[in-house]
């Protein structure tokens, strides 16, 4: 009898140590990044807009394992950008990530802006939009930062994100479709000095 009760004994200790490593396992997973590009492993792939009418022409390339978006002295235009697409399958399943992190470097005072598409987006004057897993098509902005000057993670609340009013489906679902995720931005605003973004990497946490 004192065996088998040694042995039970054992047995429940065994099952009390492997409980909370196990709780601690799946908890990992859960906050698990979904990267939507890692430069030092990829191209850039994408292209970069800006307000020629005011002088402005901004370049998009790769360069020592970055994303560069340069971007000339602009007058009170809107400004140039960046469109960044993930490579292969353009499409990620950033369900239940509540942020996300942009690793760059950006001129010190640069003000930049990030806005995300869902599958599907385009124009808002399109007579439909070809969502897929349940998007419909729309654009979200988010919140101004400023560059430091130094390589950081800029991180944005995809709650604090916005629905766009000049690109996008004007009549989707407002929500944020973040199970299928089709680009990333960057914006740089017009009436600016000259301003470089140089991403590393994209995450969504």
């Amino acid at each position: 009898m004192r065996r088998i009760g040694l042995f039970v004994l054992a047995a429940a200790l065994a099952l009390g140590a492997a409980g909370p490593s196990t709780s601690a396992t799946a908890s990992k997973a859960k906050k698990k990044a979904v990267v939507f590009a890692d430069y030092s492993k990829q191209d850039a792939l994408g292209n970069s807009w800006s307000d020629e009418a005011k002088g402005c022409k901004a370049t998009l390339e790769k360069k020592g394992g970055k994303a560069v978006l340069a971007v000339p002295p602009c007058a009170d235009g809107w400004g140039a950008g960046m469109t960044l697409f993930k490579n292969g399958d353009r499409a990620i399943d950033a369900s239940g990530k509540p942020k996300l992190v942009i690793k760059a470097k950006v001129t010190k005072g640069g003000k930049f802006t990030p806005s995300l598409n869902e599958v599907g987006t385009g124009p808002k004057e399109a007579t439909s939009y070809q969502g897929s897993n349940g998007s419909d098509g729309e654009q979200w902005w988010g919140t101004e930062q400023v560059g430091t000057g130094k390589v950081k993670d800029y991180t944005f609340k995809l709650a604090d994100f916005t629905v766009s009013g000049g690109y996008g489906n004007q009549n989707g679902n407002k929500k944020m479709d973040l199970q299928a995720v089709d680009a990333v931005q960057v914006a740089v605003g017009g009436n600016q000095p000259a301003v470089t973004v140089e991403v590393s990497s994209i995450k969504f946490e």
